[in-house]
């Protein structure tokens, strides 16, 4: 994939949970506090080239949460 090229990502919830709000690191642990999104399903510009590994924190709308990293999901060229 290009830098600059946008990616989309799309989370699914657990079976039989609705999502109520995700909190997006686009790349864990280098820019935790640096890069989010409040969207549930974001599209996201990697702005330069490397591997990235994005994570993501669920709350369900029974109050339960789930945190989902991809480590090393992402190559932008």
């Amino acid at each position: 994939m290009a830098h600059g090229s946008a990616v989309k990502f799309t989370v699914s919830p657990a079976s039989g949970k609705s999502i109520a709000s995700a909190w997006w690191s686009f790349d864990a642990p280098a820019h935790l506090a640096t890069w989010n999104s409040r969207n549930v399903n974001p599209t996201f510009y990697y702005p330069a080239p490397g591997t990235f590994s994005p994570l993501v924190k669920l709350t369900y709308t029974d109050g339960s949460t789930e945190t989902v990293q991809r480590t090393g999901y992402i190559t932008a060229t």
